[in-house]
């Protein structure tokens, strides 16, 4: 099934995108950091993700998200995993300890238990792992001793004195996707991987920023980049890519964020 998803930029010339997913139904478990109501980077992509493919394909899907701190409605959903609906989708939220040194071996065992029942509660055709929590390493054992495809799409750069399960986990899990070429390079550097990291670029909805366009007039035209200025983000590749465009079209650029790179970037910049 993740084969057939990945080659089907291949398989266009043959079957309209529509007519080969209506071939199956297809289940996917989505296990992310947070989830609604708290709204970040990767809340947001997966719940485009959701809404997007429910109007393509026949799908259904299902959330995991670590409840770290957490108001729970009863005391026994403070002792176990309880599931919600978030805009009509399944989620289910673990209650953790949100200091990792807390975490046992009664309590990591407790883990693999609980993921091992989600997986077999929900039966995923595929598990799609974003970023790295303390579920991340229980759910990829779980996912792989029963078979099943996981993807685990890494969002930003590793964390420091990463443990050495998640290295070998980094090392040997078969598909992995990383948001840039920089990221792609510090996680085989710091696992040691040798097979192949795909690269996903973070993209944006262009239909929904068309009315938010800048810099329209016929004289100039502004080139904008937001965002947190550090290294990992490859400003300097963006300022790079824009230079030309700067002279042959009277761009202009404006770079709006702060961070450790605001020196630099400014240096490059003139």
């Amino acid at each position: 099934m993740l084969t057939s998803l990945i080659q089907l930029r291949s398989a266009r010339s043959a079957f309209s995108k529509k007519s080969l997913f209506r071939l199956c139904f297809l289940r996917v478990l989505h296990a992310v950091p947070a989830y609604f109501p708290s709204q970040g980077g990767i809340e947001t992509l997966v719940r485009s993700i959701v809404r997007r493919l429910a109007l393509e394909i026949d799908w259904e899907t299902s959330i995991l998200v670590p409840s770290y701190s957490f108001a729970a409605s009863s005391e026994e959903s403070s002792l176990k995993p309880w599931v919600e609906r978030v805009d009509g989708v399944r989620v289910h939220r673990v209650p953790l300890n949100s200091n990792p040194a807390a975490l046992g071996l009664r309590e990591t065992l407790q883990l693999f238990s609980w993921c091992r029942q989600i997986l077999d509660q929900f039966q995923p055709d595929l598990v799609h792992s974003h970023g790295i929590t303390l579920l991340t390493s229980p759910l990829s054992i779980t996912t792989a001793r029963l078979g099943r495809p996981l993807l685990w799409h890494l969002h930003g750069g590793l964390p420091e004195d990463c443990p050495a399960v998640l290295l070998q986990l980094l090392r040997e899990t078969p598909h992995l996707l990383a948001p840039s070429r920089f990221v792609r390079g510090d996680i085989m550097r710091a696992a040691g991987r040798t097979s192949p990291i795909g690269v996903l670029h973070n993209g944006i909805d262009v239909g929904e920023c068309a009315s938010c366009a800048l810099g329209q007039s016929a004289e100039r035209r502004d080139v904008v980049m937001v965002g947190r200025l550090e290294k990992e983000k490859g400003f300097d590749v963006g300022l790079s890519a824009v230079a030309p465009l700067l002279i042959t079209h009277g761009a202009q650029l404006r770079i709006l964020g702060t961070g450790p790179e605001l020196k630099r970037l400014r240096e490059l910049a003139v």
